[in-house]
């Protein structure tokens, strides 16, 4: 039996020459093989910025005085205190999530309401020092080469801006990234189930029995109660609002714009990123 003469190659990946008994071996190894296809598929995700969001909203129960909010999903993930959800331990959880994910781009649908619901249990002064005019001037940075950004505030063990109720940043004291939650809402102009309405709309991204599923849930959220239906709404409302966001991510690239997960937070954006205003015509004589 005549051996087959071994070739002689050098691996893509590391440059170092080895040898084959196959003409298509590129890889002196198949932890490189592998190195190599996870680099084309981050390529890949970099050209078409195929960027993966995930949602953020709470649900809660009663009302007045005695209002709490009980449930904090993000994505299909979900953290609940039926005594009502503290800022630390929402923190604590999208946190959690941020590391699973670290470079999703975090929002949601009109967020006012869960900013407020999940800060309110701040200390006064240092909600102060974050949203108020004197307590953003009171940080404004003299010596950091012209950067704008203020000092963060420290709760805690957390540091914590804000851009108004636009979008709100935190991490643990001493790590270097941030999360990022973004309210999409300015991008829409209009209530959610108007944005997701499957009628009349050739690119749906609800059924209609998903989006007869949300519209029931609105419905009943003045007496709504922390159970598996306010569990399953929540979820379904934080997976539909991804999915109208990687839409209307994608009619931006296809428009040369690429925002980075943490600028989905308003109609200014697009421009501030390559979207060109479109001219009226001139009016002729």
């Amino acid at each position: 039996m005549k051996l087959q003469a071994p070739i002689y190659a050098v691996c893509e990946h590391c440059h170092t020459p080895f040898t084959t008994y196959k003409n298509n071996v590129r890889y002196c190894s198949p932890k490189h093989q592998k190195a190599a296809n996870a680099h084309t598929n981050r390529s890949r995700v970099r050209r078409h910025h195929e960027l993966e969001f995930v949602g953020v909203d709470g649900e809660g129960v009663g009302r007045g005085n005695n209002h709490r909010y009980v449930l904090l999903g993000c994505g299909e993930k979900q953290f609940e205190n039926v005594d009502g959800i503290q800022w630390d331990e929402a923190l604590g959880f999208l946190w959690e999530c941020y590391l699973d994910q670290p470079d999703a781009a975090f929002g949601g649908f009109y967020l006012g309401y869960d900013f407020a619901q999940i800060f309110k249990s701040l200390p006064e002064e240092r909600a102060y020092r974050i949203w108020s005019r004197a307590g953003i001037a009171s940080r404004k940075r003299i010596a950091s080469g012209g950067n704008p950004t203020p000092f963060p505030v420290q709760v805690d063990d957390w540091e914590i801006d804000s851009l108004g109720l636009k979008r709100i940043k935190f991490r643990p004291a001493g790590e270097s990234s941030w999360m990022y939650v973004s309210d999409a809402g300015p991008f829409f102009q209009s209530s959610f189930l108007k944005a997701i309405d499957p009628k009349g709309n050739p690119n749906p991204v609800v059924t209609q029995a998903e989006y007869d599923e949300i519209e029931r849930g609105k419905a009943h959220r003045d007496v709504a109660e922390l159970d598996d239906d306010m569990r399953y709404y929540n979820r379904l409302e934080n997976i539909v609002w991804a999915r109208l966001m990687k839409q209307l991510n994608h009619g931006f690239v296809a428009s040369e714009v690429r925002l980075p997960r943490q600028n989905w937070y308003g109609q200014g954006q697009p421009f501030r990123h390559g979207l060109r205003p479109r001219m009226s015509r001139p009016l002729s004589n």
